[in-house]
């Protein structure tokens, strides 16, 4: 349909056209997937998109790329600091057991960065996991 709209009329009626079509197909209330949505884009076509979508929207779009990378980068941390703790807690007492395992994985970062300093003080794994698990309830 947005190929023949373009094929029919001149150019910038077209692109009208069809941006009054998006307008619609987001606005309207029904089982429009994003797939749908972006099979649209598509059709249009690169250079035609950012004439479709508001500066509002590009940058709405931009902020959310950058929230995703933002969350990236920290879940990206956190994993990092879990693997090292999960070393740290090998070498000092060996293998932790599932417990443990589950409950640095259920902390924040805020939370393993406790548990690090938890780790180099502990005596024992069970220790470990006693004090990492206070520390889920404080925080």
């Amino acid at each position: 349909m947005v190929r023949m709209l373009s094929e029919l009329t001149p150019e910038r009626s077209a692109l009208q056209y069809i941006e009054t079509l998006l307008r619609y197909l987001v606005a309207a209330p029904s089982d429009l997937t994003v797939e749908q949505i972006r099979t649209v884009l598509e059709t249009v076509g690169k250079e035609k998109q950012t004439m479709l979508i508001s500066p509002a929207a590009q940058q709405w779009l931009e902020e959310g790329r950058e929230e995703g990378r933002q969350v990236g980068r920290e879940e990206g941390r956190a994993q990092g600091k879990r693997q090292m703790l999960v070393e740290l807690i090998t070498y000092r007492f060996g293998a932790p057991d599932a417990a443990l395992l589950a409950a640095l994985d259920a902390c924040s970062l805020e939370q393993l960065s406790a548990a690090s300093r938890i780790v180099l003080d502990a005596t024992s794994a069970t220790e470990v996991l006693h004090r990492v698990k206070q520390v889920q309830d404080a925080i």
